[in-house]
């Protein structure tokens, strides 16, 4: 009996193709293949979810540290909602509002809403 499997045939990975992604990946590490794939997945799939908030609350306005703690993200995930807020600002379908409020650490942090 051989007691020895191949780590490929325990785990299958299907190529996932987002449709009309919102998310965006900078590669600046030079992945490949299924890890870069993989990536690109975890990126869209955070936009996707701050866009999805911004639209369930229409005329309101939040800061990327009341998005982090609305979506209950962790603290260390900071910069990847700012690089997403930033990226939908970008696309067109965010927009800063020109407000700011006193955040973490006494800074100041401007507020964006969705684009109706």
């Amino acid at each position: 009996m051989n007691s020895q499997l191949e780590f490929g045939s325990l785990f299958e990975v299907q190529a996932i193709e987002v449709q009309n992604p919102v998310g965006h990946y900078y590669n600046t590490t030079g992945l490949t293949g299924r890890i870069l794939k993989d990536r690109q997945l975890r990126a869209d799939s955070k936009a996707r979810k701050i866009l999805d908030f911004f639209k369930a609350h229409p005329g309101q306005s939040f800061t990327p540290y009341e998005i982090l703690r609305q979506l209950n993200l962790s603290p260390f995930q900071i910069t990847s909602v700012s690089r997403a807020i930033t990226d939908l600002t970008t696309d067109g379908k965010l927009r800063m509002t020109g407000e700011k409020v006193v955040e973490c650490q006494g800074e100041w942090n401007n507020k964006w809403m969705i684009i109706l």
